[in-house]
């Protein structure tokens, strides 16, 4: 990393890390808000559905008021009468805000009716006892006389004994498609010329829900009015129920869902299973806190971006000179020391400089004269490396003479003379046939010794140079060793061959067959195979080998260059080398081995004479 990014990004983790902590305090600011926002929505539902459950206990009381006509009245169309009258009078008050009693049905202990008034509602108390007097149930109606389920019905009773009665008070939901404005229903702008709704910004507008125990909408006032259907919140309600306590919801809307994403303060009633929701959409209920995160990290960005740059142009004079002489080093580092290193500076970077190119004018003649050496050297190899060649070809091929001969003096001399021995203990066998058997049996001995002698000279003979090679060709050679060697020594071998008939430079078949001679003999030597194969191909552009056993293995990298007497592993690898090609062994004691060696066509013209 040069000077100048190393300065720059010592700046850069100080003013990220002084911007990053005063983000972190601002964030945390924007969540404590965030925080009071949310706390504020809450407060306003719980004032609300304080309002909504003060004036069910408004109807309460004025139903108790009216208890000694309600509880004296006779059925028909007095107690009729009496309801009557506690409706118009309940009904002229316009201190509801959410709903208007519009029914009622007086009832006697067993939930007989007994009388009814206004609205034709039905209900289904859930409950058989009625309430205690002065207290009351809120239970859903199942219809408001227009098909559409009313908020509530008010369940209390007036009286005591046999002449309790149980009053039933249908309350008509006030449901409106206008937006919700709370400060229009909390009477905080009951002095304005105008309500506050109309004053408002769109952020102060909710949507407002009463949800009744089935989950249905049983007052609605907000864009989304629906009374009677099924809440789109009674799933998400439903995860949290049952809601004894006020919480914050946050309802996100899937793509496709009619709606947007909002945030819901959810109340419950105190004294029935209500729920009121009041919700707003997170996008207008998050619009300050967001808005201010926005700015943050505006501000931030932008004052980190101009702090950035003016630490970028400051370092930038600074070590442009390290830069350059940066430039030269890598130069020089790839080769090029040609060049020379020149350096915009008159301070110490002009010095460095100065010394800089000194060193690269020692370092270019250095280089000059290396290349020299290096090429005399080359030569040398080359030269060393090419009779070094040559000479293994003539310790290979004296050995091939030495093979020759030794295999020519065994079929003329030695072979000869055994086969003469064989034929004169034959004839003193005869001559001796009816004298002493100690004789007999010495002389029919000593002609099985000879026989043996006779079959190992030839087999000999036959290592040290096949004739079957000379005269049929390196395949057939190949095929009369394995038969010979390796089945004749009791393994079970696999041979595939795939060549043409046209034969090989003799040298080159000579030395192929010695390389696959010796990997049989080692097979049969030390491997204690069971399973053998040699796979043996000829190509258009190399030669391959491959000869693998099922053997006990041994250890690759301690065996490579062992000669035991005769090529060897190191043996057979000089053979490969001097034909152009490569040899590799792979082998694990208790798995078994596998040579392969693969040799170039084209390598083979190199070959020295034999």
């Amino acid at each position: 990393m040069g000077t100048q990014r190393r300065i720059f990004v010592y700046v850069s983790v100080g003013l990220v890390a002084i911007s990053g902590l005063l983000a972190a305090i601002g964030i945390r600011g924007i969540r404590l808000a965030t925080d009071e926002v949310f706390e504020a929505r809450l407060g306003t539902a719980k004032s609300l559905t304080l309002i909504l459950e003060r004036d069910v206990l408004h109807v309460v009381a004025e139903v108790q008021r009216s208890g000694a006509d309600l509880g004296q009245a006779k059925p028909g169309p007095e107690l009729d009468q009496v309801a009557g009258k506690l409706l118009d009078h309940i009904a002229i008050d316009d201190t509801f805000s959410f709903f208007q009693p519009d029914g009622i049905i007086v009832m006697d202990s067993e939930g007989n009716h007994l009388g009814t008034t206004g609205m034709a509602f039905s209900v289904v108390l859930s409950q058989p006892s009625p309430p205690d007097a002065g207290s009351y149930r809120l239970v859903e109606p199942t219809t408001d006389g227009t098909g559409v389920r009313g908020l509530a019905v008010v369940d209390t009773s007036v009286g005591e004994g046999p002449d309790l009665r149980r009053i039933a008070v249908h309350l008509a939901a006030r449901n409106s498609p206008q937006p919700f404005m709370p400060d229009d229903y909390l009477g905080s702008e009951t002095n304005a010329v105008t309500p506050a709704s109309a004053r408002a910004e769109p952020s102060d507008f909710y949507d407002l829900e009463v949800i009744d125990p089935l989950g249905h909408i049983a007052l609605s006032i907000g864009h989304h009015a629906a009374r009677g259907l099924a809440s789109p919140h009674k799933e998400i309600l439903d995860d949290h129920s049952p809601i004894s306590h006020p919480i914050i919801l946050r309802h996100d809307v899937h793509s496709g869902t009619r709606g947007e994403s909002h945030v819901m303060a959810v109340v419950p009633f105190s004294e029935s299973d209500y729920l009121l929701s009041l919700e707003q959409p997170i996008d207008e209920a998050l619009e300050l806190p967001r808005r201010l995160t926005r700015q943050l990290v505006l501000l931030s960005a932008l004052g980190l971006a101009v702090a950035l740059i003016v630490a970028w142009v400051t370092t930038r004079a600074m070590v442009k000179p390290a830069r350059q002489l940066t430039v030269a080093a890598d130069r020089i580092g790839r080769g090029d020391f040609d060049t020379p290193v020149q350096v915009e500076a008159r301070d110490e970077f002009e010095l460095l400089a100065n010394r800089f190119e000194s060193m690269r004018q020692e370092i270019a003649d250095a280089y000059k004269a290396t290349e020299e050496s290096n090429i005399v050297l080359e030569s040398r190899v080359t030269e060393r490396t090419k009779q070094l060649g040559h000479l293994l070809g003539r310790v290979i091929s004296a050995q091939e003479d030495e093979r020759r001969r030794i295999a020519r003096e065994l079929h003329d001399e030695t072979a000869q003379t055994l086969g003469a021995i064989s034929i004169a203990l034959g004839r003193a066998h005869e001559a001796a046939a009816g004298g002493p058997r100690t004789v007999v049996d010495q002389l029919s001995l000593a002609r099985t010794m000879v026989a043996a002698l006779i079959e190992e000279a030839r087999r000999l003979i036959l290592d040290l140079r096949p004739m079957i090679l000379d005269d049929l060709g390196l395949t057939p050679a190949i095929r009369w060793l394995v038969e010979s060697r390796l089945e004749g020594a009791g393994i079970k071998t696999q041979l595939t061959v795939e060549a043409s008939t046209q034969r090989l430079a003799p040298a080159i078949e000579t030395t192929l067959f010695r390389i696959v001679q010796e990997a049989a003999n080692n097979i049969v030597r030390h491997a204690e195979a069971s399973q053998a194969s040699v796979e043996f191909t000829i190509r258009q552009d190399s030669i391959h080998i491959i000869v693998a056993d099922d053997g006990i293995g041994f250890d690759v990298p301690g065996a490579e260059g062992i000669a035991d007497g005769h090529l060897g592993l190191a043996g057979m690898n000089e053979r490969v080398g001097l034909l152009g090609g490569e040899m590799s062994i792979v082998s694990v004691p208790g798995t078994g081995t596998t040579v392969t060696i693969e040799i170039p066509i084209a390598g083979t013209e190199l070959w020295p004479t034999i």
